[in-house]
């Protein structure tokens, strides 16, 4: 499975060409970005190929959808090597099996599991969703803005916890509304005044947010994924963005979702982690804008 690094996939007069780069997959000749996910049972499958019975000695390949205009020719190479090659048909009735044809071999084989359903897509189908992906944890500042509105910004600070000293021989008294833990001293010592800071969230203004709304927040956007790609545009085709975020952390990250196009409900949209614009579906839209609010 590791030996291969490029699968070809044909049929009739359409190819897909997948190769791997630096431990990715990648759809040539874009160079989309592939969905490992996806990959991965392609591997299984090339690299497990198991035949389990001859099916057929005649070579009327229609009925088992192993004629030109239905079979799909699968090649796996190790850079300029052939390590693999064989024709896919249809499933066998069982829906455990499939009808292979090896090369130079005119007869049919039953092929150990059901793998036609992942070499039989599109090449939108292959491609990774994912536009915009981060460690949540490293986010230090958020800033949000709309159409014609100022940008509300949060920002993580260290809030320090304030503790009253004690008359001797008495416990520290926490301020209102903060808790300590109780600390054992030893003898002699006297409790510190002030705890450790706890990091908070803050606005512009200095309120305390909701650690819970903002953590909910960066989970929906730290692994976007899109509804699919807009083909035939660029970036830079997309203007007046509704509404723009911001997140600052090891390195900055921005998104873009622009007005929602009547045609199919979703929000074409841009971010600094894709080469390409995308939408986004409606609902995910939606749930994003009722946690800015």
């Amino acid at each position: 499975k590791t030996d291969i690094t490029e699968i070809k996939i044909t049929k009739a007069d359409k190819t897909i060409d997948l190769q791997k780069k630096d431990d990715k997959w990648y759809i040539l000749p874009e160079n989309y970005l592939a969905d490992t996910t996806k990959i991965d049972p392609m591997l299984d499958a090339i690299s497990g190929l198991t035949l389990t019975a001859l099916a057929a000695e005649s070579e009327n390949y229609n009925r088992f959808e192993l004629d030109d205009a239905h079979k799909v020719t699968i090649f796996a190479m190790a850079g300029d090597k052939q390590l693999r090659s064989f024709d896919m048909g249809k499933a066998a009735e069982s829906n455990q099996l499939t009808f292979v044809k090896l090369p130079d071999d005119k007869r049919v084989y039953h092929a150990r599991d059901n793998f036609k359903t992942k070499f039989d897509v599109a090449v939108d189908a292959l491609r990774d969703l994912t536009v915009l992906a981060f460690d949540k944890s490293q986010i230090q500042q958020i800033e949000i803005s709309g159409k014609d509105k100022p940008p509300m910004v949060f920002s993580m600070k260290q809030e320090p916890v304030q503790v009253s000293a004690a008359p001797e021989g008495q416990a520290a008294k926490p301020e209102e509304g903060q808790t300590v833990e109780k600390e054992t001293k030893p003898e002699g010592e006297t409790p510190e005044k002030n705890a450790p800071p706890k990091p908070v969230w803050m606005n512009a203004e200095g309120k305390t947010m909701a650690d819970a709304d903002v953590n909910s927040l960066l989970e929906s956007l730290s692994k976007l994924k899109c509804k699919n790609f807009i083909n035939g545009k660029t970036k830079e085709d997309f203007s007046s963005p509704i509404c723009t975020l911001k997140l600052q952390g090891a390195k900055s990250y921005e998104l873009l979702i622009f007005e929602k196009t009547k045609e199919d409900n979703t929000y074409p949209a841009v971010s600094s982690e894709s080469e390409y614009p995308f939408a986004l579906p409606q609902y995910k839209v939606e749930d994003l804008m009722n946690k800015f609010k």
